[in-house]
């Protein structure tokens, strides 16, 4: 896995072989804080099973 801030790769390593059985929304959270995100994920794997619900878009307040 590869973590980008400001278009510069601020972390690299791999992650335990059970993370791919996580099956949920991807995201971020911030509490407190005003942020313009850009959030890129890949496609699920064929493995990853269920289906979780897409994220809000538009420039609302969070809860």
């Amino acid at each position: 896995m590869k973590v980008f801030a400001d278009n510069s790769l601020v972390w690299e390593g791999s992650v335990e072989p059970n993370a791919l059985s996580f099956d949920g929304p991807v995201g971020i959270r911030s509490d407190n804080a005003r942020l313009q995100i850009d959030l890129l994920t890949g496609q699920p794997i064929e493995t990853q099973s269920g289906s979780s619900p897409g994220c809000r878009t538009g420039g609302q307040e969070s809860d």
